[in-house]
């Protein structure tokens, strides 16, 4: 992480590494979860850059950073085989941005971040869809989250895209915004 002109810039472009998302190892010995969080004392967030491997970057206001490792000793498979969480260091990442109320702000962050990463629009029109029902949404289900999601194509290891969720029955509608990211596992050191 750098902090220029007060925008703090991750690069994602480098290999992923503890050292790299500022994860401290040595906490926390024998547990499989260490985390590397960066949070904001203010509730209007910061600005914060992430430039990603092919050459994309996006910017938001963020209220917390998050990076995790996972160790994993051994693959792990579900009764049909499928690895559902292989070997190695697994490597993630958690970006909250500053919550924002009422559909046209959610509709507009949201379409402003998929705009950043040249990301088709087409889960807008879904984002939109949901708003729209969430009056007729069930009350009993109205306090769960409904989202939507996109992914920029994995490249060098990273999964990566931003999604957007919210509450049919918060009063104005409250939008989450986040980007969420998922690297390749690397051997545990």
């Amino acid at each position: 992480m750098t902090v220029e002109n007060g925008v703090e810039t991750w690069d994602l472009t480098v290999p992923p590494s503890a050292e790299a998302f500022g994860i401290d190892t040595d906490v926390a010995e024998g547990a499989r979860t260490r985390v590397g969080a960066y949070g904001s004392e203010s509730g209007g967030g910061r600005p914060v850059r992430f430039l990603l491997p092919g050459g994309e970057e996006v910017r938001v206001q963020a209220t917390q950073v998050i990076f995790d490792a996972l160790d994993n000793a051994q693959e792990m498979t579900d009764q049909s085989g499928k690895v559902i969480l292989p070997e190695g260091r697994l490597f993630h990442l958690r970006v909250n941005a500053v919550p924002v109320e009422g559909a046209k702000a959610g509709v507009d962050a949201y379409r402003d971040v998929l705009e950043q990463l040249d990301l088709p629009d087409t889960s807008v029109g879904e984002l939109q869809q949901k708003i729209a029902a969430a009056d007729s949404v069930d009350p009993v289900d109205a306090s769960q989250r409904v989202s939507v999601g996109a992914s920029v194509p994995k490249t060098d290891g990273l999964d990566f895209g931003p999604s957007t969720s919210f509450r049919p029955n918060d009063e104005p509608l409250r939008f989450t915004l986040r980007l969420n990211g998922a690297w390749d596992p690397v051997p545990i050191p």
